[in-house]
């Protein structure tokens, strides 16, 4: 897989996938994430945060993914690339299927494309400033579009707590691992949403800059 970094190409193969759950800083902001979750019927889990690996090869950069049913939708993330030792930031979808969801976590990810944006920045670069930084995702449905999220990296686990979590989880560095972390995802403004096409974004007010990407969601 192809990435851009500093105008230069990042050929990454990764071997891990993982997605985050339940990874906000903030007590208050849990219990939102929790209430959200009964609000569909699902199960509270005995300890954040949570990790589930995925296949790889759920990873894509398309312009479209496809699903069954009319149950699934995406949020935005911070993404943690660790590839030959080097760590990234990027910004993706994990887009899951909420009615599985419902029942069990771990394979309503599995079910559904982890859409990423082809473009990172070096860990380095943000690091000082990361709390700051802002996700906001875009959802049309309907052909509507509507802000579906918008918050600063403040409010979630910080890189570097994410990346703990993953080496206890798997008993190795992150640096030994080639790797893609979804962060989880911050809250939604009004609740879940269900739309035809997905935009997403991560923005540095501090270096004036922005990674994104987006894609239509294809029923079959």
């Amino acid at each position: 897989m192809e990435l851009r970094c500093s105008n230069k190409i990042v050929d990454i193969e990764p071997k891990n996938l993982i997605v985050m759950g339940f990874t906000p800083r903030d007590e208050k902001v849990i219990r939102e994430l929790f209430e959200a979750l009964r609000k569909i019927g699902g199960s509270i889990p005995d300890k954040t945060p949570m990790a589930y690996p995925l296949s790889p090869d759920l990873l894509t950069t398309t312009d479209e993914i496809s699903v069954v049913g009319n149950d699934t939708n995406g949020e935005v993330e911070y993404l943690i690339i660790s590839f030959n030792g080097d760590i990234y930031i990027g910004v993706g979808s994990d887009h899951a299927d909420k009615k599985v969801e419902s029942f069990n976590i771990h394979k309503s990810k599995q079910l559904c494309a982890k859409h990423m944006c082809k473009e990172v920045w070096k860990w380095s670069e943000v690091k000082d400033h990361w709390d700051k930084i802002v996700l906001e995702s875009r959802y049309f449905v309907d052909g509507t579009e509507e802000l579906y999220q918008k918050n600063i990296a403040e409010v979630m686990l910080r890189p570097e707590k994410i990346m703990e979590s993953v080496e206890e989880f798997y008993h190795k560095k992150i640096s030994d691992m080639n790797c893609v972390i979804f962060s989880g995802s911050v809250p939604t403004l009004n609740g879940f949403r269900y739309g035809e096409h997905f935009r997403y974004s991560l923005f540095d007010p501090v270096k004036n800059r922005k990674i994104g990407s987006e894609y239509s969601i294809i029923k079959l």
